[in-house]
């Protein structure tokens, strides 16, 4: 048996490198969310078992978006839900001028191989005992550009362009829109919209990664995927509130 243990790169400090050793302070994690302290948490249980014989390893995957071709996503992740509740408001707040603001995002299929190829053969599994990976795309997606995508979804079904607004009032006008996919995240976003990377993270780790298990860097999320997963979303949705046909 090898145990391969789905952790997040959420245990990782944006400020240092990305470091593939379980030896990774939990100081960062004083105020953060649950999610992460759990995954450090479970990371060390994973680890004291590999010291006792437990044959595996440890990935750390970064945000996990939509499929990218069928636009399948998951519904209750924060990525998506901002996606979604910006585009439903019709608005996105301003970010600050001059700032680096970046989501570590990967499409699951993308993930979904590079998982599976951590199991592919006897080799890669002897290569890989005992070590923690982070699974990363080698350049993070722009949130502006994110921002940008929801916008052109919006006027290609002849809505209207996103407004940006001060955080403070974006915020406001969620709080009045209980409706909204990001409604019950009113408290986080009042301090900001969540950066889920910076630019200056380094990547080499991640590289090294997939080369160990002879698959190729992660792929951008790009603007057709953004408009599938809003699409698949928008579907789910229309599929949800639809009444049943009376028989």
């Amino acid at each position: 048996m090898f145990f391969c243990h789905v952790s997040t790169i959420g245990v990782v400090p944006f400020t240092v490198a990305s470091s593939e050793t379980g030896d990774v302070s939990p100081d960062h994690l004083d105020g953060n969310s649950g999610y992460n302290q759990s995954k450090w948490v479970a990371e060390r249980r994973v680890l004291a078992a590999f010291e006792r014989g437990l044959s595996g390893c440890v990935v750390r995957p970064a945000n996990i978006f939509g499929h990218s071709a069928t636009g399948a996503s998951n519904s209750t992740d924060i990525v998506v839900r901002l996606l979604r509740g910006v585009c439903q408001i019709g608005t996105a707040p301003q970010l600050p001028l001059g700032s680096q603001h970046f989501q570590d995002i990967t499409a699951v299929d993308d993930v979904a191989r590079a998982l599976l190829g951590t199991l592919s053969t006897r080799a890669c599994r002897t290569s890989l005992q005992g070590r923690v990976m982070n699974m990363t795309a080698a350049v993070p997606t722009s949130t502006e550009d994110l921002f940008g995508w929801v916008e052109s979804y919006r006027v290609a079904r002849g809505q209207t362009v996103l407004k940006r607004l001060p955080l403070a009032q974006w915020v406001g006008d969620l709080q009045r829109a209980p409706e909204n996919d990001l409604h019950p995240f009113c408290d986080m976003l009042s301090v900001g919209v969540p950066a889920g990377a910076t630019a200056g993270r380094d990547r080499r780790f991640a590289a090294d990664s997939m080369a160990r298990m002879g698959l190729a860097d992660f792929s951008p999320i790009t603007e057709s995927a953004v408009h599938g997963a809003l699409a698949w979303l928008d579907s789910a949705h229309d599929s949800q509130a639809a009444p049943e046909a009376s028989t």
